[in-house]
């Protein structure tokens, strides 16, 4: 696991949900890595993007099981 990676999940765990929570929270990460990361995390099943609205497009991000155990390594 990369990183940036850990810092987003903690930042989930810190309540950030949306990619521009995830900016505000990591002033260094680029939307481009931040991006990425994002998919990354999906793909190998520690998140899930739930679109919440289609008119503007609004998707949040949210911690799957597989995502929730990894809360005492990550403290």
């Amino acid at each position: 696991m990369r990183r940036w990676s850990i810092l987003i999940l903690k930042d989930l765990f810190m309540g950030a949900k949306t990619f521009n929570d995830f900016l505000k929270m990591n002033d260094r990460i680029s939307g481009k890595v931040l991006s990425d990361q994002l998919k990354n995390l999906e793909k190998y099943g520690y998140i899930k993007k739930v679109v919440v609205s289609t008119t503007p497009l609004k998707a949040e991000y949210q911690l799957t099981k597989q995502g929730k155990d990894l809360k005492k390594v990550i403290y």
